[in-house]
């Protein structure tokens, strides 16, 4: 149970202050997704408590379940929670249904919580459950003393701050959200050309993402040849 975070632990901005959000992701997309993420779980925290401590109070002391505590929960099953394999039939304890083998199930292998991330992982498909193993299998070789990274998706560093609490450098999952917009002071018929062509070929002023990795994407290369034609070549795209 050590390698779980401590209670009070601030993994990822739904549990900063507001203040915190605003000072060190001020002016970026993230601060209004972290902001988002952080009303919801007192949505879903409020829509439970103090409902429950009151009506069931040995099982929920209100003591144990506080707003700073859900949080912490929450954090953890996000950031932490593995999707494993069973191989082996279980039984729901309240239905009392055999759940096929195979199911994807989410827990928290303790053990496992010690591989971190890496964008060039070992492993990369489910884990597997086999009696009581956590079998995890690995694409590349691993070397004697060598860390065991896993992958927890193809995410932008965005992503990983938001639902993890960290970044990776040289991240090839990074992008760039665009919005593009018409250009403004041209004469009014050529911005109708610009529009009706945007509008003939299917293309958007947003949204956009640009990454590294990929290169600009077809969508976003049309829309921005668009945008910087001239007249001319305005005039052959609407005929």
């Amino acid at each position: 149970l050590n390698s779980l975070p401590p209670v009070g632990a601030k993994l990822t901005p739904a549990s900063w202050p507001p203040d915190a959000i605003a000072f060190l992701l001020g002016g970026t997309p993230l601060a209004a997704d972290a902001a988002a993420a952080r009303e919801k779980l007192a949505r879903q925290y409020a829509a439970l408590f103090p409902a429950l401590s009151e009506h069931y109070p040995e099982a929920f002391p209100a003591e144990a379940y506080t707003a700073e505590a859900f949080r912490g929960a929450a954090e953890a099953w996000n950031a932490y929670g593995m999707t494993v394999m069973s191989t082996l039939k279980e039984t729901t304890s309240t239905e009392k249904e055999s759940l096929p083998i195979g199911t994807p199930v989410t827990c928290l292998p303790t053990v496992a919580l010690l591989c971190n991330h890496s964008v060039w992982p070992h492993a990369v498909r489910y884990s597997r459950l086999r009696g009581d193993a956590l079998h995890v299998p690995v694409a590349r070789s691993v070397r004697k003393n060598e860390e065991v990274f896993v992958s927890y998706g193809a995410k932008s560093n965005a992503e990983l701050l938001l639902f993890y609490g960290f970044c990776v450098e040289n991240n090839p999952y990074d992008d760039v959200p665009l919005s593009l917009e018409l250009p403004q002071g041209e004469v009014a018929e050529v911005t109708r050309a610009r529009s009706a062509c945007l509008q003939r070929w299917r293309l958007a002023l947003s949204p956009h993402a640009a990454r590294a990795a990929k290169g600009v994407a077809p969508g976003l290369m049309g829309t921005l040849r668009v945008l910087t034609a001239d007249a001319a070549a305005l005039a052959t795209c609407v005929q």
